[in-house]
């Protein structure tokens, strides 16, 4: 009868010892999958961000322009009133060089 327990002590033995090689495998390869999905995962948030920040600065850009736009356009707008205030003044100088030329 003790042959057969330490037969069966060795089996289990045995069998603990598979059980927990299996194990410590099944371990390493959840470890190494989540290693992969985590590389993953930020693979995908470092490729979003930067989609995210190309589209920031394209928008900053057009903003840029825009405002570009709306300056110029003022900018026009003021130089032409000057012009305009300019060249009423030239003509009311003319007048009064002529008046004075024909006054004496």
């Amino acid at each position: 009868m003790s042959l057969e327990i330490v037969k069966e002590v060795k089996e289990t033995e045995v069998e603990a010892d598979t059980i927990k090689k299996e194990a410590s495998a099944k371990a390493k390869q959840i470890i190494q999958d989540s290693k992969e999905a985590s590389a993953a995962i930020l693979e995908k948030a470092r490729a979003e961000a930067k989609v995210k920040s190309q589209e920031t600065l394209q928008k900053a850009d057009a903003s840029v322009e825009e405002d570009e736009a709306i300056r110029r356009k003022q900018i026009e707008a003021q130089g032409k009133a000057l012009a305009d205030l300019a060249s009423a003044k030239m003509d009311k100088a003319a007048e009064l060089i002529v008046e004075r030329i024909v006054r004496g």
